[in-house]
């Protein structure tokens, strides 16, 4: 690779942008940009390539770059501008992407690779499950999944068979949907989100009560699943009678 210093000239007679940028994410520490010829090639000298809002610049004489020494999971925006013998410079092509949590390096020159799906996506959130609900409202909660990516937020939808189907946005893990209609079973689906994606789904079904009274389902479960003698409660009646205390031998000596 021909690498000369950054371009110093200004717009004016400069040549056609970079054409059908590309920006792939190759490992979790590296990206790969290509892009094609433009029309009149013969006019450009160099490339001019670079990260905005990062310390990063170079250049280059071929049509891709390699982006290495990058963050794990994290968004970049790259830019490239052609530059001329005489300095002139094109106006920006600009692309990005989000590198990968593991290696897993992506052939440069296979075009098959371009059409690439990240696999840094948030994987499924766990223990999902109904904290409480009356005949209204349904209130969720759940254990937020293992990444290496920060979690943006929480997509959750929830619809029944005379219902349409709703969608709300969050950013903790618990929520309370309304509101619902009485005595009605839901479908509720959640899948978190990171910078790289939308993860799996998780769904769970609750059919909401027939009055407005709340119903926690966890505490029920915790209370009668205990033995019987740690919330058995007995009445004054069921009390056994106090011993009688007997005189002593010697009072009936008269001692």
């Amino acid at each position: 690779m021909h690498v000369r210093h950054s371009p110093q000239g200004a717009a004016g007679g400069a040549p056609e942008k970079p054409k059908k940028l590309q920006v792939i994410p190759g490992t979790s520490s590296s990206i790969v940009v290509l892009w094609g010829k433009p029309s009149a090639d013969d006019e450009v000298d160099h490339y001019f390539v670079y990260m905005e809002n990062e310390d990063r610049e170079d250049t280059t004489d071929v049509h891709y770059f390699v982006w290495e020494g990058l963050t794990a999971c994290k968004n970049y925006t790259v830019g490239v501008r052609a530059v001329s013998a005489q300095g002139d410079v094109s106006e920006p092509a600009l692309g990005e992407a989000v590198t990968e949590i593991e290696d897993s390096l992506i052939p440069i020159m296979n075009k098959k690779s371009r059409q690439h799906v990240s696999s840094t996506a948030s994987p499924a959130l766990q223990n999902l499950h109904v904290v409480s609900f009356t005949s209204t409202f349904i209130m969720l909660t759940w254990d937020n999944p293992d990444t290496l990516c920060d979690i943006d937020r929480f997509s959750i939808t929830w619809a029944s068979q005379q219902s349409v189907r709703r969608e709300v946005q969050a950013h903790s893990n618990i929520l309370t949907i309304s509101p619902l209609m009485p005595n009605t079973t839901y479908n509720i689906t959640i899948a978190a989100s990171n910078c790289a994606g939308v993860g799996p789904v998780a769904s769970i079904t609750q059919t909401t009560a027939s009055d407005s009274l709340p119903v926690m389902p966890r505490m029920i479960n915790s209370i009668f699943s205990q033995p019987a003698a740690h919330h058995r409660i007995s009445s004054p009646k069921e009390s056994a009678p106090l011993p009688s205390r007997a005189p002593s031998d010697e009072r009936r000596r008269g001692w």
